[in-house]
């Protein structure tokens, strides 16, 4: 009996141990899944990989995730929430998760600060840095990120080896799946999930959602790549338990990978500035981002109160006749300035592919922060606060867009404002919806102290 007890024990405390694995699995899990789909094609997610996890009995697929870097991948923090980087590794170049070409052990894990608990999993967001530099193939690509948070309607790809069906954990393919969704807004995604999920997490502003009537996401396809227009839009998040093939019921849920964008690439260290040109396709010099100085008070991408950052680079800038720099301008500008706007923004709103090669230039002129709040209030639901950090400029035929967020703003040659936000899908006559930028001369003190 003595030896029966000291088995019973033993075999408890083994349950118990790899249980807790299996258990955080399953709550990291808890909305992750391909239900309906269908093969993927080796030209469909050459950036896709398998995140396995070694436990108890070896190795085994737990989570997806997608190349954005030769040593970096971006998944989902609830994948590798309390994981050390030893018991990770990934896997990708094929269709086939058994059998995939290459293995890569992990040896950082960045999770985000402010992932707070898969009940919620809001900021759900991790970059991976690998032991080896991947070296890419016609077979094995890079991910370029989004640009900024899709617009609703977008038409999006999932891929996965996530449960086939809900209830049947024996229910993961070998062969990478693949299905297409839509995007919906976040609050009927929100409706939705309360429909469906008991005390359902609240969909935020890190996150986004897609629809599809005989497709959904299931357990294992958690952290891998929602992709719109080539690019990677989101991480797989959470959905409804069990994995109901009709996503118009119950949702798929998604971080917002355009949201954080900044913080993904800086964490992955793909963050750099190109200069010296006018041609954003043969720009002179390229040079690596080192140190990001956020403004502690930025609160959130629907407020974008304190919207400044100021980036240190490796290497010095050389000034020309043709590369300098810019002073601050002293004051926050009187109503009435000319001002001048520069970037590569796209110059269709509503067409992600309108993005130009060559610097584009236009002019405007400020107006009180009282008509600019009554433009936005008239444009946009919900609206933000045009605060004492932001200005507004107008033009009937111009407006910033897409692309040139972070850009210069200027006015009697002095860097006055940085592109901030305004009207969705930009429509060109800044008279009816605003542009807006974070005013720099009511912070010039505080960019003054973080610039070298």
């Amino acid at each position: 009996m003595k030896y029966l007890a000291l088995i019973l024990v033993l075999t408890l405390w083994l349950a118990a141990t790899n249980g807790r694995k299996l258990e955080v699995s399953v709550q990291a899990n808890s909305g992750d899944r391909i239900v309906g789909g269908v093969d993927a094609t080796a030209d469909q997610a050459p950036f896709q990989v398998s995140l396995q996890y070694q436990g108890w009995f070896g190795w085994s697929h737990i989570c997806g995730g997608s190349l954005v870097g030769t040593q970096s991948v971006v998944t989902a923090a609830h994948c590798t929430d309390g994981a050390t980087a030893s018991q990770l590794r990934v896997a990708y170049g094929g269709l086939d998760r058994t059998n995939l070409a290459y293995i890569n052990p992990v040896v950082t894990i960045y999770q985000h600060s402010q992932y707070n608990t898969p009940t919620e999993l809001n900021y759900d967001y991790t970059v991976l840095r690998l032991q080896d530099k991947i070296q890419t193939s016609a077979t094995i690509k890079t991910i370029e990120l989004i640009d900024a948070s899709p617009a609703v309607g977008s038409k999006a790809q999932l891929t996965g080896w996530g449960q086939t069906i809900g209830t049947d954990s024996n229910s993961s393919p070998t062969k990478l799946q693949y299905a297409e969704f839509t995007t919906i807004t976040r609050e009927e995604c929100q409706r939705r999930a309360d429909n469906t999920i008991k005390n359902a997490p609240t969909v935020t502003t890190q996150m986004i959602c897609g629809e599809n009537k005989s497709a959904s996401g299931c357990y294992g396809d958690s952290g891998g790549p929602f992709v719109i227009g080539g690019k990677l839009a989101g991480i797989v998040s959470w959905g409804t338990p069990n994995c109901p093939a009709d996503t118009t019921v119950g949702p798929t849920v998604y971080s917002d990978v355009g949201n954080l964008r900044t913080w993904l690439l800086a964490t992955a260290s793909q963050l750099r500035v190109a200069y010296g040109g006018l041609d954003r396709t043969n720009l002179a010099y390229i040079n690596p981002v080192v140190t990001i100085y956020q403004h502690s008070q930025y609160n959130t991408p629907t407020e974008l109160n304190y919207d400044y950052t100021v980036l240190r680079l490796q290497d010095k800038i050389q000034t020309s006749a043709t590369i300098k720099t810019i002073e601050l301008i002293d004051a926050s500008p009187a109503v009435g300035s000319k001002a001048q706007l520069t970037g590569w923004g796209q110059t269709i709103g509503t067409d992600s592919n309108s993005s130009p090669t060559k610097l584009q230039y236009a002019e405007f002129t400020t107006i009180t922060r009282e008509e600019c709040q009554r433009r936005a209030d008239n444009t946009i639901k919900n609206a933000p606060t045009v605060t004492t950090q932001m200005i507004c400029g107008e033009n009937k035929s111009a407006s910033g867009c897409y692309g040139d967020s972070g850009g210069p703003f200027v006015i009697g040659g002095k860097l006055a404002g940085i592109v901030s936000w305004g009207t969705p899908n930009c429509p060109a006559d800044t008279t009816v919806g605003p542009t807006v930028y974070s005013d720099v001369g009511n912070l010039r003190t505080w960019l003054l102290s973080n610039i070298v």
